[in-house]
């Protein structure tokens, strides 16, 4: 069942950002009203926007990018994250209902796959199954994350796509749990561009044309666990800020309170305790919260 987002309390938002040492290297929030550049509030990123692609009313949060059949955002020859690199991109996303194009909403791939990664809808060459969302960066079919949400209902649907370096693949649609995880494997540098609304050859053609809206983009430099892809669900437009995962309990210190406060949520299965982010709680993550809180941060 489909749940709708809502602001998250100040306490809750304090804790479930406080692990994160991800930070957002780019954020398109689609908030212009008008022209050809869209703005990346996070970092430098600005990109262009070709028609008939346009600003509109009614995102998820302000305005957000429109494609009405054609037109993409194209960023450029940028965010390739090359060998064992860990990253995440999140999206909101809203199609028209029984859309059934396979359509990319956002990453750098060229025609043939070739390196580079990507989030689509629906399916095509081999890759994601029909009404769904699917994010993969290996470049075979089958080895990538497949949602098992429906997207194509005509409602707003956020998505996360995680590449944790030498473990897996993962995508999210509405929050946590995760709903699938695909094979991680080093990604090698690709030609194209990366490009928003489809996917650009090296020859300049535009592909796999999404059709619909997308709305508060961010890539994030690290891979996100559970609590902060709920975190940006919950509250859309926000960021992930980088803060000290030793301080447990968010009260601005690191003592022994924040080791309690980490087992009681251990003990009870707490989500937040799920420390190393590999999906499984377990005396793993009392580890590496330990490592984390000996090292004062």
């Amino acid at each position: 069942m489909r749940r709708t987002p809502g602001i998250t309390p100040a306490a809750s938002i304090a804790c479930l950002a406080a692990s994160s040492l991800a930070q957002p290297v780019a954020h398109w929030r689609f908030d212009e009203s008008a022209g050809f550049t869209a703005y990346d509030s996070a970092g430098r990123y600005h990109a262009l926007v070709v028609e008939p692609a346009a600003f509109v009313a009614g995102g998820i949060d302000g305005n957000c990018i429109a494609f009405p059949g054609g037109g993409y955002v194209q960023v450029g020859f940028a965010l390739h994250f090359l060998g064992n690199t860990s990253f995440s991109l999140s999206s909101w996303v809203r199609t028209d209902p029984g859309y059934a194009a396979y359509g990319f909403v956002a990453g750098m791939n060229t025609a043939t796959f070739e390196g580079g990664y990507h989030i689509a809808i629906n399916s095509g060459s081999g890759f994601g199954m029909p009404n769904t969302a699917h994010f993969d960066a290996t470049n075979t079919p089958g080895g990538e994350a497949t949602g098992t949400t429906i997207v194509n209902d005509g409602q707003w649907h956020h998505i996360v796509a995680v590449h944790k370096a030498s473990d897996s693949t993962r995508i999210y649609v509405d929050g946590a749990p995760v709903e699938d995880t695909g094979v991680s494997v080093p990604i090698f540098d690709s030609d194209a561009p990366f490009v928003v609304g489809g996917r650009k050859t090296p020859y300049g053609w535009v592909i796999n044309q999404f059709t619909g809206m997308v709305d508060d983009l961010q890539i994030y430099n690290d891979a996100l666990c559970d609590p902060e892809v709920e975190f940006l669900y919950r509250n859309p437009g926000a960021e992930i800020l980088p803060t000290c995962p030793a301080d447990f309990n968010a009260d601005g210190d690191v003592n022994t309170l924040d080791v309690l406060a980490f087992l009681n949520a251990w003990v009870s299965g707490d989500p937040e305790a799920e420390a190393n982010c590999d999906l499984v709680i377990n005396t793993q993550d009392v580890l590496a919260f330990l490592n984390a809180w000996n090292a004062g941060c």
